[in-house]
């Protein structure tokens, strides 16, 4: 079998107990509530449906009963002694009055509407735009989203990719292009360098001028273009590919200048070294005539003047391979 209102079996753990009001079997868990069974006259722990008739029986029979005449007397009595007491209660030190007409006006504000209290959603926004000092339009009006297709998104980052190819592409070109034109430039100077210490005074002082012109093309421009690098790097951004293409022409030009210049001064240092072998040429001409009775006064001035211009040309070119960090030789310094 099983009980009635759960439909468990009865067994070791569920045992089987009796309704006392309607006899049918349920288990503990269905027999909790104890009431008063009428046919009985004792209190047992009955069923959920016969608790519901119960209770629908006794309060059917309940009926108004009216008070004892002593308590209407009573009461009577209390309602015609409260107005007095009304009446002189302000009149009491402990006030007492007072106090109850605070407690009542506090009970009434509690008991007022507190939705008009909650500031509604207008308030809010124009609240907010105050504090952030913009307009109300910008919270009461929906925003705007534009939304872009997969397509869309795709090409846009396609043209950004290549664009961005692109100006790297340029750079590299124009980087490698400067670095092959150092190169060239360093190994000229190499070679006049290496030429230069083989050659006779006449000739090394020659070629020790137009090592200076080379020395000049070699030195203006990357002398300027790391000036201008430096410049560039200061800066925040780099510079766009046409600015280092214009500033890359304008060092072309002031090192062309500068190689015509050491082109006249080569052409004066030739002039010059003409005349010192003239000089020398007439005064050893005249040793011979004079049977070896040398104007040492001459030749000594004669001897001077040369390895002046010597020394000074030695020193330029020095100087320029120390801007350039090479050592005499030629050869990169450490």
């Amino acid at each position: 079998m099983s009980c009635t209102g759960c439909s468990s079996k009865f067994g070791l753990l569920t045992r089987e107990h009796s309704c006392p009001n309607c006899q049918f079997s349920y288990c503990g868990k269905c027999l909790k509530t104890t009431v008063l069974v009428p046919k009985l006259g004792k209190q047992h722990k009955v069923c959920r449906t016969c608790l519901e008739t119960i209770n629908r029986t006794t309060a059917s029979k309940t009926e108004e009963i009216e008070p004892p005449a002593a308590l209407q007397k009573r009461m009577e009595a209390l309602n015609k002694q409260q107005p007095q007491g009304e009446r002189s209660a302000p009149r009491g030190d402990d006030g007492s009055s007072l106090r109850i007409e605070e407690i009542e006006s506090r009970l009434q504000k509690l008991r007022q509407d507190t939705k008009d209290v909650i500031p509604i959603q207008a308030d809010i926004e124009e609240r907010l735009a105050k504090l952030k000092e913009v307009d109300v339009s910008y919270y009461r009006q929906p925003p705007i989203t534009v939304y872009a297709t997969d397509a869309e998104k795709a090409s846009s980052l396609f043209a950004e990719v290549m664009h961005k190819v692109a100006i790297d592409r340029r750079r590299a070109q124009v980087i490698k292009a400067t670095t092959d034109e150092m190169e060239r430039r360093l190994r000229l100077l190499r070679d006049l360098s290496r030429d230069s210490v083989d050659s006779s005074p006449q000739e090394s002082k020659e070629e020790q001028s137009s090592n200076v012109v080379g020395g000049a093309l070699a030195t203006t421009q990357p002398t300027e273009l790391r000036q201008s690098v430096q410049t560039a790097s200061d800066s925040k951004e780099d510079p766009p590919i046409d600015e280092v293409a214009r500033l890359m022409s304008e060092e072309m030009k002031a090192a062309h200048e500068a190689a015509k210049k050491g082109v006249d001064d080569l052409q004066k240092d030739k002039e010059l070294m003409k005349e010192l072998g003239k000089i020398k040429a007439k005064k050893t001409s005249q040793k011979k005539e004079d049977d070896g009775e040398p104007d040492s006064d001459d030749s000594a001035e004669a001897d001077a003047i040369v390895a002046k211009v010597l020394e000074e040309a030695r020193l330029e070119e020095l100087g320029e391979l120390q801007e350039l960090g090479l050592d005499e030789g030629g050869e990169v310094g450490s």
